[in-house]
């Protein structure tokens, strides 16, 4: 049997592969809806199909956001709005010749970007995205010591970088947590409610009855966080 396949299933197109895992993974990827599964290999054909058809109405679901239009990008002037930490920043660019081009946040409705007139776009988007990332390595730490006695696990590293399909990951071998950069832009509750939804993994790596038993005793009002960021992005949160 070859390893990749497709199938048609209540009108969706859906592309299977046969991998080296634990369990049926189904992902619905932006802009076009596009299903992919990838399946254990020793499931059987049937099995398959009857889990997907238990999953049409959300795969229909993730599709509808999936296609969504795309906002129009942002050009990093003065007079855009930008997210940071669920408040929308005003921001005002200085052009400025003398010292390295940085961000500031000189009060709480603000962010200043000082940098020479000539600064492509994609130089900007880097900026910002480097301050980004500076700001969640100035909490995750400190939420990470807050959570190992609780949930009494040990984080060896966390990682932060661009991931289209997830908040977040773990590797349960190496007990390494890599985070979505874009949860800097979202409440300080949506961070800690996606490291703790990884560090659980920690416990229980699936998503399964007991993860989300273990999820519901130290987040019992987590899903209000899972809804802002699902209302936010399509990437695949279970």
């Amino acid at each position: 049997m070859s390893n990749n396949r497709s199938l048609l299933l209540g009108g969706i197109a859906i592309e299977l592969q046969r991998k080296r895992v634990k369990r049926l993974n189904v992902r619905v990827y932006p802009p076009d809806g596009r299903v992919c599964v990838s399946a254990p290999v020793h499931l059987s054909h049937s099995v398959i199909e009857q889990a997907l058809l238990s999953k049409l109405d959300w795969i229909r679901h993730q599709q509808q956001r999936a296609c969504r239009p795309v906002p129009p990008r942002q050009h990093i002037v003065t007079g855009e709005y930008h997210p940071v930490a669920g408040e929308q920043l005003l921001l005002t660019v200085f052009d400025s010749v003398q010292g390295r081009a940085r961000i500031e946040r000189p009060d709480a409705q603000a962010l200043h970007l000082f940098c020479p007139a000539s600064t492509t776009l994609e130089r900007r988007i880097a900026l910002l995205n480097d301050w980004y990332r500076h700001q969640l390595h100035g909490r995750i730490p400190a939420l990470i010591e807050k959570w190992q006695p609780i949930l009494r696990v040990q984080v060896a590293q966390y990682a932060i970088r661009h991931m289209r399909t997830r908040w977040g990951s773990c590797n349960t071998s190496t007990r390494r947590i890599c985070l979505n950069l874009e949860l800097a832009k979202y409440p300080p509750a949506c961070l800690e409610y996606v490291l703790v939804h990884e560090m659980v993994h920690l416990l229980e790596p699936g998503h399964n009855q007991r993860f989300y038993t273990l999820m519901g005793q130290v987040l019992p009002d987590g899903q209000q966080q899972k809804e802002i960021l699902k209302s936010g992005m399509d990437h695949g949160l279970p």
